[in-house]
């Protein structure tokens, strides 16, 4: 069976990141090797079945080129030269190198506000344990917005489908945009395999996918 790989890229670098130690956490190389790892492991387990890897989809976001304000200091900050910049531009050449592989990208913005309060900051405030004036710009993050991922893989999944290029797709991510075209894919016959990486998926994906099953081994939390 012919399997191609789609890899939601933040997604998967996310999860990686939360197993990682901090120190490699911005490891380009290491992401990368661990990414085409996770995916290959996808067609060796199935080897015995004929399954045959068509290529390794990833979907990601070039950085942004743009300064802007840190929330509270108000020094100037240039996201093009930041450590997660050098790190995504160097793990998107890393993996345009890789044989069957293809790299697509969308485009990344920054909301209307800029920043946003990191996890849990919001309700320390809320309940009087942190005060306004206690913040730091470390209490922030960028407020940033994915567009165009979601509908090129969409666009990927239907031509693929219908040119009768592949016979099984495998789709790590926990975002459930898949399950627009999900229908007209598995009525074709392509088989549908969702890779959440252990990450809890909505009840409601159980009926739009064939099966549910990960390569990914977590190790301890760092």
């Amino acid at each position: 069976m012919k399997t191609a790989i789609f890899i939601d890229t933040a997604f998967l670098i996310q999860r990686l990141r939360q197993y990682l130690p901090q120190d490699e956490h911005y490891h380009a190389q290491k992401i990368a090797e661990s990414a085409i790892h996770l995916a290959l492991k996808h067609t060796q387990y199935q080897s015995q079945m004929g399954d045959e890897l068509y290529r390794i989809y990833f979907y990601d976001c070039p950085p942004i080129n743009k300064k802007v304000h840190k929330p509270i200091s108000r020094e100037l900050l240039d996201l093009s030269k930041t450590k997660e910049a050098i790190f995504r531009n160097e793990l998107h050449q890393l993996l345009q190198r890789q044989p069957k592989t293809l790299l697509r990208l969308g485009e990344l913005s920054v909301g209307a506000d800029v920043w946003r309060l990191k996890t849990g900051i919001a309700k320390d405030l809320l309940w009087g344990k942190r005060q306004w004036y206690d913040l730091t710009d470390n209490e922030f993050v960028l407020d940033l917005h994915q567009k165009g991922v979601g509908i090129q893989m969409g666009a990927d999944l239907m031509s693929l489908t219908l040119k009768k290029q592949i016979d099984k797709v495998v789709i790590i991510s926990n975002d459930d945009e898949f399950t627009l075209v999900a229908d007209t894919v598995r009525y074709e016959g392509v088989q549908l395999v969702l890779d959440s990486m252990h990450k809890t998926v909505h009840e409601s994906v159980f009926g739009y996918i064939d099966e549910l099953w990960t390569t990914f081994t977590p190790k301890k939390r760092y």
